[in-house]
């Protein structure tokens, strides 16, 4: 086996070779892998076509190699045939129509202006013939050497020795010769004949002739049916089914014969090039493509599979029934790629209507991949207007995705796109809040206010967003988002507070607390439900800041004094203790009772004399411009406290009339 691949290697290397030396100025040469018996080498020029590459059998262990043939024709029309073989060479030119005679061995007629030349070189030593159309009559030459012999009887002889060999090596007289086997064996005459061919471009040309006949269905089947006995090349069985499709349309036993031709056929590239034939061609009903498709399982590659689908989807009208086969036969498609690829032109075609797209969705949620699942979904949400069920579908599958990053862009798109009903809003809350990252939950949620419904939401709606976000930023991020985009109560405020339980970070608590809390409005109810959160801030900066939003924004009653008062005891460092006392002592209108109830207080939290004297300091205005003798006494029972003479003098000294 090794022997034989090398000699073909060494063959179409000489190939080559001849071409050259025929001034052949070759620019490519293409062999065929797929069966084809020939090689075809093209110039500027002219086509010069390996008919049949040699024969190489075993032989007692050695190799015998039986012929090349050559075929060319140049621009003029003339052509030139050659044959090189164990007992000589052939060249043969000719030009017109040819017809031979019934036992092949002679020439019967040639067109006018056409002649016919063979010329065998052998062991140094050539003859030649040359017979040519004069006046309707053929004038007959034969030549020895360089002399000019007569042409009976060895010119005869010889014709009768080469002719039969040459007319079944190139397409010399080739449809005279059909007439001839049609007529007198009918189809299977024909077909007989083919076997004394080696090349599959003959038997090829000789099957293009044959089908020129007024052929009846019987016989068409019947030239179906041995189609690859005789063909080994793909390339030729896909041409002629190709370029013959209207003549094997009349019947549904002919099309049945087609289609078991197309099994016949190995390659996948050839097998999709007749499918797309057949699709284009408007003589083959749907029903019949149907037959094609529903009997045909040979595409292994999703290439051309999606090819031949992609092919349907262009031209043909795409029924609901035509939708249905692409959908089923597309269940075939292993790839995710190239079933989304499929897909694509789907989706994209205007005819595929609403109803139909409830029909795709269930196949794209069957695809391994989240990219592509993703991808195709799009396609959809892009394309015109969803009904409430699609986005309902779509929902569904979205619970095959497993990637946050994936599922939030496939919710994203549907709520910017709108028409999403409040049982697939609600659907879209609970998935999103399963997931892992809170900023896809964070990002989602911005996207909802962003729609371009317009829809007014309720904090019920979006409250599954947050229950699961462990992150503080995003989280804190969320609750702005709600508490600016949503119509609030202080009911629903209070129910946000509730989430600062889920932070870590004291400085996110206070920016939700100082969010969400507005002091001018504020019942009595959420005064007491803020407090109770500053109570969970342990770092005294961000309580202060916390406090601070109601001692700037609203006049104090004796309800907010006490739990500002309670709010003093609650701090680590003495410096925001005496900040606190510090920003009631601004606070306008306080009455003695109150003063002498912060005094109180103070006396009881306050541990530095520095502090308490500043403090003290603070409050001496409106103590020294009282009459009110307990309150002085509250402010001296105070100031008693610091043991500093310098502090506590300081204090006396700021009361002093």
């Amino acid at each position: 086996m090794k022997k034989l691949a090398t000699l073909r290697k060494a063959i179409f290397g000489m190939l080559i070779m001849i071409a050259f030396f025929m001034s052949v100025p070759v620019s490519k040469a293409t062999p065929n892998l797929d069966g084809v018996k020939g090689i075809t080498l093209h110039d500027q020029d002219r086509t010069v076509m390996v008919m049949s590459v040699p024969e190489v059998s075993q032989n007692h262990g050695g190799v015998r190699v039986r012929g090349i043939t050559l075929y060319d024709q140049d621009r003029t029309g003339n052509y030139k045939y050659q044959y090189l073989g164990r007992r000589g060479n052939y060249q043969v030119r000719f030009d017109g129509e040819i017809i031979i005679a019934d036992n092949d061995k002679d020439i019967k007629a040639i067109s006018r202006g056409g002649y016919l030349e063979i010329k065998r070189s052998s062991f140094g030593s050539s003859r030649k013939i040359i017979i040519e159309s004069v006046g309707g009559k053929l004038i007959r030459k034969y030549y020895v050497g360089h002399s000019k012999k007569d042409f009976e009887p060895d010119g005869r002889e010889w014709l009768e020795e080469v002719l039969p060999q040459i007319v079944r090596s190139s397409k010399i007289g080739a449809k005279s010769r059909v007439d001839r086997f049609y007529k007198k064996g009918g189809v299977r005459g024909v077909l007989d004949e083919l076997d004394s061919f080696n090349s599959d471009d003959m038997k090829a040309y000789y099957l293009e002739l044959l089908l020129e006949k007024n052929i009846k269905s019987s016989g068409m089947v019947t030239i179906l049916d041995q189609l690859d006995r005789h063909l080994e090349s793909d390339h030729y069985v896909s041409d002629l089914l190709i370029k013959n499709l209207d003549k094997f349309t009349g019947s549904d036993k002919v099309m049945t014969a087609y289609l078991q031709a197309i099994k016949g056929i190995k390659s996948d590239h050839y097998v999709s090039s007749v499918l797309k034939r057949i699709i284009k061609d408007d003589d083959v009903t749907d029903k019949q493509l149907y037959k094609i498709f529903d009997n045909f399982d040979q595409l292994s590659s999703d290439h051309y599979l999606v090819m031949m689908l992609n092919n349907f989807i262009e031209y043909r009208t795409l029924s609901d029934a035509n939708v249905d086969k692409v959908l089923e036969l597309s269940k075939n498609i292993n790839s995710d790629h190239y079933r989304l690829e499929m897909f694509k032109k789907l989706i994209k075609n205007s005819e595929v209507k609403s109803n139909s797209i409830n029909k795709i969705l269930p196949l794209i949620g069957e695809m391994k991949s989240d990219h592509h699942m993703v991808s195709a979904i799009n396609l959809i949400t892009r394309g015109e207007e969803l009904t409430s069920r699609n986005v309902e579908e779509i929902i569904k599958i979205s619970d095959n995705i497993k990637s946050d990053y994936n599922k939030y862009l496939l919710y994203n798109s549907l709520l910017t796109k709108g028409n999403v009903s409040k049982a697939a809003f609600a659907k879209i809350m609970e998935s999103t809040a399963e997931m892992n990252s809170d900023n896809y939950k964070s990002n989602l949620l911005n996207s909802l206010f962003n729609r371009s419904d317009n829809h007014v939401y309720t904090l019920d709606e979006v409250l599954p967003l947050l229950e699961k976000m462990d992150n503080d930023n995003y989280l804190t991020s969320a609750i702005f988002s709600i508490n600016r985009k949503v119509d609030l109560n202080d009911e629903d405020r209070m129910t946000l507070l509730n989430f600062s339980d889920q932070l870590n970070s004291d400085y996110y608590k206070q920016q939700i607390l100082s969010e969400l809390f507005d002091p001018e409005n504020a019942s009595d109810k959420m005064f007491d439900k803020y407090f109770e959160y500053v109570d969970d801030i342990g770092n005294d900066n961000y309580k202060m800041k916390a406090l601070n939003k109601v001692l700037k924004t609203r006049q104090l009653d004796s309800k907010m004094i006490d739990l500002l008062l309670k709010q003093a005891a609650g701090f680590n460092s003495v410096h925001y203790t005496s900040g606190l006392y510090k920003s009631l002592a601004k606070q306008k209108n306080l009455t003695d009772t109150q003063l002498i109830k912060i005094f109180a207080s103070l006396r009881s939290t306050a541990n530095s004399d520095s502090y308490l004297s500043g403090v003290l300091y603070s409050f001496a205005p409106k103590v020294k411009n009282s009459s009110n003798a307990k309150l002085r006494e509250a402010y001296m029972n105070c100031a008693k406290k610091i043991r500093n003479d310098y502090y506590y003098g300081r204090a006396v000294k700021a009361i002093s009339k």
